[in-house]
């Protein structure tokens, strides 16, 4: 099983780059894949972290976004038509 957890900036602060990670892990298999948001100040503090918010860490890795959406959503493929 994976464990996927995203850390948010607070609810008042969210922006594009937040919503977009929550759908995207909206779509996983919860049998599967294991899906935990942590948001800034509510689940912890912005000193404990090391990494500039928000961002996703896949079985305790950060993930880039672009390494987030080949795990999540598969590769890119180019419309050949």
């Amino acid at each position: 099983m994976r464990e996927f957890v995203a850390y948010l900036l607070p609810e008042d602060q969210q922006g594009a780059e937040d919503w977009r990670i929550v759908s995207m892990l909206e779509t996983l298999d919860i049998i599967d894949n294991a899906v935990r948001y942590k948001i800034q100040g509510v689940d912890f503090a912005k000193a404990e972290v090391e990494h500039k918010v928000p961002f996703v860490t896949l079985n305790g890795k950060k993930k880039s976004f672009d390494n987030l959406w080949k795990e999540v959503v598969g590769e890119k493929k180019l419309d050949e038509s």
